[in-house]
């Protein structure tokens, strides 16, 4: 297969792994990329693989669509990354990028953590920044909310002790 990949990645240092439910159909790379493989189609006609194209998921993660049998299925390409090199995730396991950086689908870069390790590991990197005017607002909410519940807690131990 001729590759047009635009890695930085040097060619014979990339793998190239058929990915779990489409052997046959579509590779991942250690490098983050997608790829189609050559193959046969219902005709006999000879169809080249090529590199697929990475689309920006609406939460700045990468996303790809990949076809099966005339259905096409949206993927987060660092998950796809994580379960072909790695390994299938653990129940309510998520993929971690460990530099933060959510366009990095290398395998290096990838590891499956639990979300409260990833709620952890995304402050600590300083990824999870709320605005002073959030800040703001949701404090306002909180204390408002706070507020309430100390009222109906008061109410309630009111009537307790009435009774």
């Amino acid at each position: 297969m001729t590759d047009y990949t635009g890695s930085n990645t040097p060619a014979e240092q990339r793998i190239w792994k058929p990915i779990h439910g489409y052997e046959g159909l579509y590779e991942a790379c250690s490098s983050g990329e997608i790829r189609s493989v050559d193959r046969l189609d219902r005709f006999g006609r000879v169809r080249l693989g090529k590199q697929l194209k990475l689309y920006d998921h609406s939460n700045g993660y990468s996303s790809i669509g990949l076809c099966k049998n005339g259905v096409k299925t949206y993927y987060l390409v660092h998950r796809i990354v994580a379960s072909t090199f790695i390994c299938e995730p653990p129940d309510g396991f998520v993929a971690n990028h460990i530099n933060g950086n959510k366009k990095d689908n290398r395998v290096e870069n990838l590891e499956w953590c639990s979300m409260a390790d990833n709620n952890k590991h995304a402050h600590r990197m300083g990824l999870n920044y709320i605005s002073e005017k959030n800040r703001s607002r949701t404090s306002e909410r909180m204390k408002k909310r706070h507020a309430d519940s100390r009222k109906r807690k008061a109410k309630l131990l009111a009537r307790l002790e009435a009774a």
